[in-house]
C-alpha cells in the first residue's frame, strides 16, 4: 500500500447536512443486503492504522470523510487522532468537512491535521480562516451520486482510472471501497472487520492494477463500468507519493499490457 495517498475511515455515519442534500448517497440504503452487525470503533481503527502502516507499507494520510461529517463527533475524532499518533508517530492526518460545525474552540485540535479542506456550503470562509488559518476552501455542488447506474453510461470512457491511488475507503461497517464513487460497494474487495486484512489488501491491489490497465469495459470491475465520474487526475494528498504512483502505474501497464 505504499503506492496509495490516503486511507479514509468513515468513523461515524452521521452528517448534519444529510437532509439538505437529498441526492447524496448518505441518504441511500448503502448496505442493502450486507451484514451491518459490526461497525468501526476506536479500537478497530487504531488496530487497522497500525497494520496498514507497519505491515502493509502505507505512507499516506489518514482521513475521516466518506458520506459523513467528521466534526459531528469532533471530540471523539480529535481523541482518536491523538491515540493513533501516539501509537504510530509517523501517522499524518487530513480533515475534509462541510465546515458548518467548526467552532473557535477547535482551533487547537485542528492543528493535528496537516490538511483541512472545507466544502463551504454556508459561505463562512473568513470565519473559518480565523479558526483554522491553513484551511482550504472549496465550493462544490451538493453531491448527487445517489443516482448511480447498473449499466455503463452512454459514451462512457474506457480510459484507465488512477482513482484507486488516491483513496482506499472503509465505510462505517468495515466494507472497503476502491474509491468513493463505489458507494454501494459493488466491487468491494472485502470487509476489514470480518476478513483477514492481508486478503482484503491483496484483492484491492489486484483490482487496482486491473483498473489502471484496462482499456476495454469488460476488464474493469462492475463499479467502474457503471461509473460516470471516472477521474483522469490523481488527487495529490501527497505530491511525492502521487509522483511515485504515476511511475508505478506505468510500470504495471507495461508489464500487464505489454505496450
Amino acid at each position: 500500500m505504499k503506492f496509495l495517498t490516503a486511507i479514509m475511515f468513515e468513523f461515524t455515519p452521521k452528517c448534519n447536512l444529510g437532509s439538505s442534500h437529498p441526492w447524496c448517497p448518505h441518504n441511500a440504503d448503502r448496505w442493502a443486503g450486507k451484514d451491518t452487525t459490526r461497525s468501526l470503533d476506536d479500537s478497530s481503527i487504531l488496530d487497522l492504522a497500525v497494520k496498514f502502516t507497519e505491515e502493509h507499507g502505507f505512507r499516506g494520510v489518514f482521513g475521516w470523510h466518506y458520506y459523513n461529517e467528521p466534526l459531528f463527533e469532533a471530540g471523539r475524532l480529535f481523541d482518536l487522532v491523538r491515540l493513533i499518533h501516539r501509537r504510530v508517530p509517523s501517522a499524518r492526518f487530513v480533515l475534509w468537512s462541510n465546515g458548518s460545525l467548526m467552532r473557535p474552540y477547535m482551533a487547537g485540535p485542528l492543528k493535528l491535521f496537516e490538511q483541512v479542506i472545507v466544502s463551504d456550503y454556508d459561505k463562512r470562509g473568513e470565519e473559518l480562516k480565523a479558526i483554522c488559518p491553513h484551511v482550504e476552501l472549496v465550493y462544490p455542488s451538493p453531491d448527487a451520486r445517489i443516482d448511480d447506474h447498473e449499466e455503463p453510461w452512454p459514451g462512457q470512457s474506457t480510459r484507465p482510472c488512477p482513482r484507486p491511488f488516491t483513496e482506499f475507503c472503509i465505510d462505517y461497517h468495515g466494507y472497503a471501497h476502491v474509491c468513493c464513487n463505489d458507494w454501494r460497494g459493488k466491487s468491494s474487495p472485502g470487509n476489514v472487520l470480518t476478513d483477514p486484512l492481508h486478503e482484503v489488501v491483496d484483492r484491492w491491489q489486484r483490482m487496482r492494477d486491473r483498473i489502471i490497465t484496462s482499456t476495454v469495459m469488460g476488464d474493469m470491475p462492475v463499479a467502474c463500468r457503471c461509473c460516470g465520474v471516472r477521474d483522469p487526475l490523481l488527487q495529490t494528498w501527497d505530491e511525492n507519493i502521487a509522483s511515485e504512483c504515476i511511475t508505478y502505474s506505468r510500470e504495471v501497464y507495461d508489464r500487464l499490457v505489454g505496450v
